[in-house]
């Protein structure tokens, strides 16, 4: 081993920091929908077909960054990167009270998943190494 980082780290990573964008792009998105609804008043029905066609449009944009980027495989860093975006970025706007605590815990709770998959993805032995 000559001490750098291997190729397979630096494309996850890579694949992690795209999974964060995507996930700002999502919200993004989603705000601007929120806005529209904001402007003009909609039905039930209006409602619930503007979140099908917005939720079928994320399941596509992810479903194509992972089979350009990863060969279709789901890895869990990708969906926590994803939720850490959110938590960083939408959830403090959602919730009421407590919301600097509530967004911090969420994204708390968004790397302990993506640590876990890490461990996961290494087997576990990066956790006992030494």
């Amino acid at each position: 081993m000559t001490g750098g980082i291997s190729g397979t780290i630096t494309q996850e990573g890579g694949l992690l920091l795209l999974s964060f964008g995507v996930g700002l792009l999502l919200m993004f998105s989603y705000d601007v929908l929120r806005i529209f609804r904001q402007i003009i008043n909609h039905g039930t029905f209006s409602l619930s077909l503007e979140d099908v066609i917005y939720w079928l449009a994320c399941s596509i944009v992810v479903f194509v960054m992972l089979y350009r980027e990863n060969d279709g495989l789901l890895r869990w860093f990708v969906l926590a990167g994803i939720a850490l975006s959110f938590c960083l970025t939408n959830l403090p706007w959602l919730v009421r009270r407590e919301r600097v605590s509530t967004s911090l815990g969420a994204a708390s709770a968004c790397l302990l998943l993506l640590l876990t998959a890490c461990w996961n993805y290494a087997g576990g032995h990066w956790l006992m190494a030494g």
